[in-house]
């Protein structure tokens, strides 16, 4: 059959049905419905042509209910993003008494210097889902006037919206377990601050305490310019090892300035990121990396690695 007249058959059909149960239910006359049968079936013919001719371009039906989908094109799939390594130099240790601990970033004060905290593990407590939230410090630029602590972190759980405004997190018991933590206030949905970094590691650890598998990234990220007093901090953080604070003030500056960078390639379906990054190992294991971006290389992105 003529798609045209299939929709306009499907349509007369159900404004017949509809109408002719709204015309028995107000007028409660079988008598009066068949006497105007005739008429309706009628305009229910003319409404299902009009509304075909109006509509019909713009749906497709199939009458089996078994489907309705818009011929209205699917919006574009977001490309894939891809990584690649292109100039990575790794730097390894093997540390004596060495303490995962060690990268301090309260000595990062005023806003030259972005800080943030990941928490990531496996599994939390009874809930065998995994724990992330992430901490930011807030800039001086940022703070709230009259805020009573100087060092703020703003802690933010995983979640996702769950309509008119709310937030709803991916792991209830995280939220449950933090919502009741002393050394937390809560803002709102899935939104806590601390009041200093040595609040925040100890909520850290607490979690951990209660997790599978549980991991911290410190990050902090600061221009070039920068790089001689960041140099300088890390080098004097004391929990550092003798043999990091060495390589600090002798080589990273030279490691890192070295390393060249790619522009990233972009198609309609995928987006390569080309890696340069310095990488510092323990034993094997990634404790610290530096990464420079092409898209603005005067720009150094830090993480540091703890493993409880």
């Amino acid at each position: 059959m003529i798609p045209f007249i299939k929709k306009s058959l499907i349509a007369s059909l159900c404004f017949f049905i509809g109408f002719s149960i709204l015309e028995f239910i107000a007028t409660q006359d079988f008598d009066f419905f068949l006497e105007f049968l005739g008429l309706e079936i009628i305009g229910s013919i003319i409404f299902g042509f009009v509304y075909t001719l109006r509509y019909g371009k713009k749906s497709e039906f199939k009458f089996n209910w078994t489907n309705y989908s818009s011929t209205k094109l699917d919006p574009p799939k977001p490309p894939i993003v891809i990584h690649e390594n292109f100039d990575v130099k790794e730097i390894n240790f093997n540390l004596f008494g060495y303490n995962s601990d060690w990268f301090d970033c309260d000595v990062f004060k005023g806003d030259s210097y972005s800080i943030g905290v990941e928490f990531h593990s496996d599994y939390f407590d009874k809930s065998c889902l995994p724990a992330d939230f992430y901490a930011d410090k807030k800039l001086e630029s940022e703070k709230v006037k009259k805020e009573v602590w100087h060092d703020w972190y703003y802690i933010e759980l995983d979640h996702h919206a769950a309509g008119h405004g709310h937030d709803f997190p991916e792991n209830r018991d995280l939220e449950d377990f933090i919502y009741h933590n002393n050394k937390v206030i809560g803002i709102y949905e899935c939104r806590y601050k601390v009041k200093n970094y040595k609040t925040l590691m100890e909520v850290c650890a607490e979690t951990a305490s209660l997790s599978v598998r549980p991991k911290v990234t410190k990050k902090v990220c600061f221009f070039k310019e920068h790089l001689k007093d960041f140099t300088e901090k890390v080098s004097n953080m004391p929990l550092i090892s003798m043999e990091l604070k060495q390589y600090f003030l002798t080589d990273f500056i030279n490691d890192l300035t070295i390393l060249k960078t790619k522009k990233d390639k972009r198609t309609a379906s995928k987006v390569t990121h080309y890696d340069s990054k310095l990488i510092i190992k323990n034993a094997g294991k990634e404790i610290f990396e530096a990464k420079l971006f092409s898209f603005n290389p005067n720009i150094v992105y830090i993480s540091s690695f703890l493993l409880y």
